[in-house]
């Protein structure tokens, strides 16, 4: 911002502080990757955080799951146990039965269910779209970083590969 400053009180007319404007603008979208060459880039960048809505539903899902898993006689928070729930699950689906039975008229018979996929392959197959965003990501942002001189970029990709690759972290950059 300073240099915007310096470089806007240096202006001699009205064009070159529109220039100094402009460059700074687009200097701003490019850091931002919301310049049109980085849109995908950016596109990766947003996949990575629905996937990470995805991961966060799945778990919400299992963790649901495995709360009212009929087969696991632990008691719950609320002091209750399994079994006790077992049975108030019972009532409320015989009192609810005539009502499912009018919202699957109305829905024309379509019922929703959670996803037939199990839990552990939906995590690998996240693991996998994860991992391979993440190396889009980092080897674009190399490419940004040497082409451009950008080392916040770079500093970025360097983080990215340290999250992908552990053993990284602990090797001495020389």
């Amino acid at each position: 911002m300073s240099s915007l400053r310096k470089n806007l009180t240096e202006a001699s007319d009205m064009d070159d502080m529109i220039s100094v404007h402009a460059a700074f603008i687009a200097r701003l979208e490019h850091q931002c990757l919301l310049s049109e060459r980085l849109s995908s880039v950016l596109q990766a960048v947003i996949s990575l955080l629905d996937l990470s809505i995805l991961f966060s539903d799945a778990y919400v899902l299992y963790i649901g799951e495995r709360a009212f898993d009929t087969s696991n006689r632990s008691i719950f928070l609320d002091g209750t146990s399994a079994q006790a729930s077992k049975h108030a699950r019972r009532r409320q689906a015989s009192n609810s039965s005539s009502s499912d039975e009018d919202t699957s008229t109305m829905n024309g018979g379509a019922h929703t269910s959670p996803p037939a996929t199990p839990y552990i392959d939906r995590l690998a197959k996240m693991s996998s779209q994860f991992e391979h965003l993440c190396r889009l990501v980092e080897v674009s942002l190399r490419g940004l970083a040497r082409a451009g001189g950008e080392s916040p970029f770079e500093m970025l990709a360097e983080r990215l590969e340290w999250g992908l690759n552990p053993e990284r972290r602990w090797r001495r950059v020389g």
